[in-house]
Formats: structure tokens, C-alpha cells, sequence
């Protein structure tokens, strides 16, 4: 419901600005063993693309137990599927100690980003880089999602 209600404001909010234009809308999560992404809405019309700054990002607790340290921090990339950078951010630990932006909201533009890009598009894929610290090591995944 909430993804749907984040997906119809951004429509209303663009079509203002791109009347002329079509437009797509996609929505997705990645997530990593440690991190997760949730909630990228991402419209995309002719070279531009809006990121939704609605987004949560948050370290994946462990059920185990183990003597783990918690995340406390990641940057994201995302990158189109020519690895052509689109946008990066670094989002650092709450005053819990650990990366959770579901407790703390993000800061700064509720506006939003507009992108460049043209290969924001149905079927094309997004690269998304979760670059974070666990256990003193430095660890850099993707995961590639299908828009």
C-alpha cells in the first residue's frame, strides 16, 4: 500500500513538470546477506529519471545471535546496465549504532534527484552497489534488478 500510494504522488507530482513526455514507473528492493534496499520508486521519462527520496535502507539483523557486529553504515551506487554511474549516497548509523533509515529518516532534499539517463526503461537492468564495513573488512556486492 505504500509503495502504491509513493508510486501515485510521484505521477502526480511529474506530470506537472513532463506533460509532454511518457513516463514509466518502476519500483524495487535489493538486498544483500547484510543490507537491505527497500522501496526505490524510480520514474523515468524520455532522458531523465526521478529517485523517489522515499527509499529505506537498513542492515539485516541476524537471528542467530552470533557475536556479529552490527552494520553501522553503507554506501549505495546505482549504475545503468552500461555501468554508467546514476547516483550515490552514504547513509551512516542511527543513534542506535546501526544502519536503519526505518527508525531515522533520511535527511536533507524530500524533493528528490533528477537522473540523466536514458536507459532507465522497461526490461533494461539497474546495478545497484552496496559498498559497507562488516567485521573490520571492507565489503562491495551487486545485485542487478530487472526494471
Amino acid at each position: 500500500m505504500k509503495k502504491l500510494l509513493v508510486v501515485f504522488a510521484s505521477l502526480f507530482f511529474l506530470s506537472a513538470c513532463s506533460s509532454t513526455k511518457s513516463m514509466a514507473v518502476f519500483t524495487f528492493d535489493a538486498r544483500t546477506q547484510d543490507v537491505a534496499l527497500e522501496d526505490v520508486v524510480l520514474v523515468a521519462a524520455d532522458d531523465e529519471v526521478y529517485l523517489q527520496p522515499t527509499f529505506q535502507l537498513f542492515a539485516i539483523e541476524k537471528l542467530d545471535g552470533g557475536p556479529e557486529e552490527p552494520i553501522k553504515g553503507a554506501v549505495i551506487n546505482l549504475y545503468d546496465e552500461d555501468k554508467e554511474w546514476l547516483y550515490s549516497f552514504n547513509i551512516g548509523e542511527n543513534q542506535e549504532g546501526v544502519l536503519d533509515t526505518r527508525t531515522t529518516p533520511l535527511d536533507g532534499d524530500l524533493v528528490g534527484k533528477v537522473l540523466k539517463s536514458k536507459n532507465i526503461k522497461a526490461g533494461k537492468k539497474l546495478v545497484i552497489e552496496f559498498i559497507y564495513e562488516k567485521d573490520l573488512v571492507e565489503i562491495k556486492e551487486e545485485v542487478v534488478v530487472e526494471l
